[in-house]
C-alpha cells in the first residue's frame, strides 16, 4: 500500500514539474495584471498558432482604454487652436513608421485613413469608444470589453525579418488648416519572420521598443 501512495506521489510530482516546463504551441500577450507606468491602450493578443500563411496572418486582437477617464474633448494645436478630438483610428504599420504614428513633429494629413505607410482598418466614434472599449486591469489579470480578429496585412511584413504593429490612436482636426492629427494613443508590435515565400512566424517581441533590423 504504501508502495502504491509513493508511486501515485512520484506520478502527480512529475506532472506537476512537466506540465510547468511545457510551453503550449500559440500566442497570448497582454492578459497579465500590468503595474508602473501605465499605457494609454492596453492591447491583448491570442491565437492558437504561430505560423501563418503570409496572406491571411489572422489572430485575435482586443485593444481599450484602460484610463479612468474617457477619449475626446479638445488639444491644443498651432498658435493656441482649440482642435476637437473626432475619434479613435485603428491601423496596421511597419515599425519604421512608428514616429508618424506616435504623431511626433509637425505631421499634418489630408485624410486620416490615407497616411503613407499606415494601413487604415477603421473609425471608431469618440461614445462607442468609451461605452465598449473599456479595459479591466488588476493585479491578476486584464480583461478586455472589445476582441476582433484582424488580419495583418502582407504589406506591413516588408522584411524577412521584422516587426507589424496595431495602432489605436486618437485623430484630432485642425480647424484653421482643414487638416488632420495624430494627438495620442498606443500600439502592440508583433515580431515576424518569412519562414519561406508562403509562411510566416509570428511571435512576441523581446523588450520595450521595437525597431526593424537595419
Amino acid at each position: 500500500m504504501k508502495k502504491t501512495v509513493c508511486a501515485i506521489c512520484l506520478l502527480l510530482i512529475f506532472c506537476l514539474v512537466f506540465s510547468s516546463c511545457y510551453t503550449p504551441a500559440g500566442i497570448k500577450i497582454g492578459f497579465d495584471g500590468k503595474w508602473g507606468l501605465l499605457p494609454e491602450v492596453y492591447f491583448g493578443v491570442k491565437s492558437d498558432n504561430t505560423e501563418f500563411p503570409i496572406d491571411d496572418v489572422t489572430l485575435d486582437f482586443s485593444y481599450g482604454n484602460g484610463a479612468a477617464s474617457g477619449v475626446g474633448g479638445f488639444v491644443g494645436g498651432d498658435n493656441g487652436e482649440d482642435c476637437p478630438i473626432v475619434c479613435v483610428a485603428v491601423y496596421f504599420f511597419n515599425a519604421k513608421y512608428q514616429d508618424t504614428a506616435a504623431g511626433y513633429g509637425e505631421a499634418r494629413f489630408e485624410d486620416y485613413k490615407e497616411i503613407e505607410g499606415l494601413y487604415f482598418v477603421k473609425e471608431i466614434g469618440i461614445d462607442d469608444y468609451n461605452d465598449n472599449y473599456g479595459v479591466k486591469n488588476n493585479f491578476l489579470s486584464c480583461k478586455y470589453e472589445h476582441t476582433e480578429a484582424l488580419t495583418i496585412p502582407e504589406e506591413v511584413m516588408e522584411l524577412s525579418v521584422g516587426y507589424a504593429c496595431l495602432g489605436v490612436f486618437q485623430i484630432a482636426y485642425v480647424p484653421s488648416t482643414n487638416l488632420y492629427r495624430i494627438v495620442g494613443g498606443g500600439y502592440q508590435a508583433l515580431k515576424y519572420e518569412k519562414l519561406d515565400a508562403d509562411t510566416v512566424r509570428i511571435s512576441e517581441p523581446v523588450g520595450s521598443h521595437y525597431e526593424n533590423p537595419k
